[in-house]
């Protein structure tokens, strides 16, 4: 995702403008882009740093998502934020083949992959336990994905 701050909101209209914090180049974005992202048009304010992403091919460039830009102290990228803040506590409400769903905190809920159980043989049985998880998404949009899932001991 990119990077950018919002230089224009059309709060009757709900649409809005954010320059590229790179290029500087401005894209638009309507609240359809801020639904997908999360967030809803009234959480967002004229200057405020956001990430989006913007629709491929069109003319001129729309943005289809926009969310807050979120950095953590001494953490310069969204998924080192995210590692820093170290394991997760969680319960696994349901497995089915190879994946699995955690049900963690703050009600999120992380899908996670039978290969990414610590040990590996854990995931037959693992179905209610209490886990540990590594989520490296959190501080991104979109779903939740554990990297790392353990037991809790």
């Amino acid at each position: 995702m990119k990077s950018g701050k919002i230089i224009s909101l059309l709060v009757r209209f709900k649409m809005g403008a954010i320059k590229d914090l790179t290029s500087g180049d401005v894209v638009a974005f309507g609240e359809p882009a801020v639904i997908r992202g999360g967030l809803t048009f009234s959480q967002l304010k004229r200057n405020q740093t956001v990430a989006y992403d913007v629709e491929p091919g069109s003319d001129p460039p729309e943005a289809y998502i926009v969310t807050r830009q979120t950095q953590a102290k001494s953490c310069g990228t969204a998924m080192a934020a995210a590692s820093a803040r170290g394991w997760k506590d969680g319960t696994v409400i349901a497995t089915d083949g190879d994946f699995g769903i955690i049900k963690g905190e703050g009600d999120a809920l992380v899908m996670f992959q039978k290969s990414n159980v610590e040990p590996e043989k854990d995931f037959k049985d693992i179905d209610g336990a209490l886990v540990e998880y590594m989520d490296k998404r959190a501080a991104l949009p979109g779903p939740r994905v554990a990297t790392r899932v353990r037991r809790k001991t």
